[in-house]
């Protein structure tokens, strides 16, 4: 039976030894303890593979944005206490009228 260490591990994913040993002690890759080092079957390498290719990676919460001068009026309105803001912006240089 073939053994890898974490850093093989790591080298082979691309990733940090650091990630593959929190994975080992978060229990989603079997490992087992030989003295103080950490080694990993090949079959539960292959476990953990054939595991991951189950969950996909969730997609990231989009960020909000406001899209309109209309919203950006109301928003800067309200932080300033209710009070009219008089805002400059690229598509009206002078919404006050004051120049």
């Amino acid at each position: 039976m073939e053994f890898f260490t974490p850093s093989e591990l790591a080298e082979k994913l691309k990733v940090s030894r650091a990630k593959i040993q929190a994975l080992i002690i978060k229990g989603e890759i079997q490992a087992i303890r030989v003295g103080n080092r950490w080694r990993v079957s090949a079959e539960a390498f292959e476990n953990f593979i054939q595991g991951s290719a189950h969950h996909p990676v969730p997609e990231r919460p989009r960020r909000r944005r406001l899209v309109s001068e209309e919203k950006v009026r109301a928003f800067f309105a309200h932080g300033l206490n209710g009070k009219n803001a008089r805002i400059k912006t690229a598509e009206s240089p002078d919404v006050s009228g004051q120049g």
